[in-house]
């Protein structure tokens, strides 16, 4: 399957918005009880407004979004969303392995924060990331490289 990354446009900003509510609203009722639309939408155009998102296309078929943001010490990977259409067909995990990959490659720790409730926390694990730390809301996991003679 081939898999490319696209920025983002205003024509997308709509797909974007429901990938958002089916990727966190039933994390956000499950660990907080309640899910208010209005109070995620102006988090969302906050996210938006950072340009970070990029489209997920497989076979040119747009199937989620990402967001990597390249720091000098790690790489964070602050969003991946994948359409409930096209998960469990290992996508989100060839992408996250690559970006292990890439990270390795550059010498740094690859981390993200995932909310307590999620499903995502045990893909995670199983791709080898750890817990370095922890608040009320989320895990803050990374995957460092092994270490370079």
């Amino acid at each position: 399957m081939l898999i490319q990354f696209e920025p983002a446009n205003a024509q997308d900003k709509n797909f974007f918005w429901n990938l958002h509510v089916l990727s966190f609203k039933e994390v956000f009722l499950s660990q907080f009880g309640g899910w208010d639309p209005a109070d995620q939408y102006r988090y969302f155009e906050q996210k938006w407004a950072s340009g970070d998102f990029r489209k997920i296309l497989a076979n040119r078929r747009i199937v989620g979004g990402i967001a990597l943001k390249d720091y000098p010490d790690h790489l964070e990977l602050t969003e991946i969303q994948i359409h409930p259409m096209f998960q469990n067909q290992g996508l989100g995990s060839c992408i996250i392995s690559d970006l292990i990959d890439k990270a390795g490659a550059a010498g740094k720790p690859l981390r993200l924060h995932v909310f307590l409730h999620s499903q995502a926390f045990r893909l995670y694990q199983r791709l080898g990331f750890k817990i370095i730390s922890q608040d009320h809301y989320q895990y803050h996991m990374e995957y460092a490289p092994p270490a370079r003679d």
